[in-house]
């Protein structure tokens, strides 16, 4: 198919429409298979920090209670 200018192109033969939105459909679903791994990685690291930090609070706090019932 040949244009002879970029209005052309861009209409596509009448068909720019369907052309250029499967083009952008096409854009937004890659986009969204990079992106969402990615949030969900970040979002798994940040769960696991938090359950660590909470496991060695708690692990902290049953330590304290342990030496304070040694030393009654």
């Amino acid at each position: 198919m040949e244009f002879h200018s970029f209005s052309e192109f861009l209409a596509m033969g009448k068909h720019g429409f369907y052309v250029w939105l499967s083009y952008g459909l096409t854009a937004v679903v890659i986009a969204a298979n990079v992106v969402q791994p990615l949030m969900q990685r970040r979002r798994l690291i940040k769960e696991q920090n938090r359950r660590l930090r909470r496991e060695r609070s708690q692990g902290n706090k049953s330590a304290a209670s342990s030496l304070a019932s040694e030393e009654k």
